[in-house]
């Protein structure tokens, strides 16, 4: 079999220097990266090299390459694990109630006040959801990944209140790898009187 390790031929005499070469055991067909392994108790076999990216698994007892996994399917983000803060200044503030008893905001507010974090993403169709707090003083905040918009939640309300789930369906990432997120405030409502965007946290999930 074409697969199996076995010694070269030698011809009917093998010297020494022979027997002791590093190149006088070979596969009959045989590719920079193949891996050697026991494919019974009394033979060793080829495993050709596999694709970039694949793993090492085991399938019916021998080793098998498989495609890398793609990733994270579920991400939740709290406003303190910022990367980078681009405009602004961001703090936590201690509350009673709402989620966390805690929220993130731009206590600048500032118009483009923003704040980023680094996620890693794999190719594939995501929802976002933001659990926010609206009311008369709140912005309009965008959400851009690698600085392309994919959200945008005007957090204006006549009356104040926390724990307001937005989301966002259908967010194409076309390619795998880190990503940055960034939460931008992007001026607001008419009837708004400042620039204020909090949230309690950001989550995405893979959908497709």
């Amino acid at each position: 079999m074409a697969n199996e390790f076995k010694h070269k031929d030698a011809g009917s005499t093998l010297t020494q220097t022979e027997d002791n070469a590093t190149d006088r055991h070979a596969f009959d067909s045989q590719a920079v990266g193949d891996l050697l392994y026991a494919s019974s108790t009394t033979v060793c076999s080829r495993l050709g090299i596999g694709s970039t990216d694949d793993l090492l698994t085991i399938v019916g007892g021998v080793p098998a390459w498989a495609a890398g996994r793609s990733g994270e399917g579920h991400i939740t983000i709290l406003g303190g694990s910022y990367n980078v803060v681009g405009q602004g200044t961001w703090a936590w503030t201690i509350l009673t109630t709402g989620i966390l008893n805690a929220i993130w905001s731009n206590s600048s507010n500032g118009n483009g006040d923003n704040v980023s974090y680094q996620v890693y993403l794999a190719k594939g169709t995501y929802t976002l959801v933001a659990s926010c707090a609206k009311g008369p003083n709140r912005g309009i905040v965008d959400v851009d990944i690698d600085a392309s918009e994919v959200a945008s939640f005007d957090l204006y309300a006549a009356g104040y209140s926390l724990s307001n789930r937005l989301s966002q369906a259908s967010i194409a990432v076309a390619t795998s790898g880190l990503k940055t997120l960034k939460w931008r405030v992007d001026g607001k409502n008419v009837s708004g009187t400042d620039y204020y965007c909090p949230f309690h946290y950001i989550a995405l999930w893979r959908t497709a």
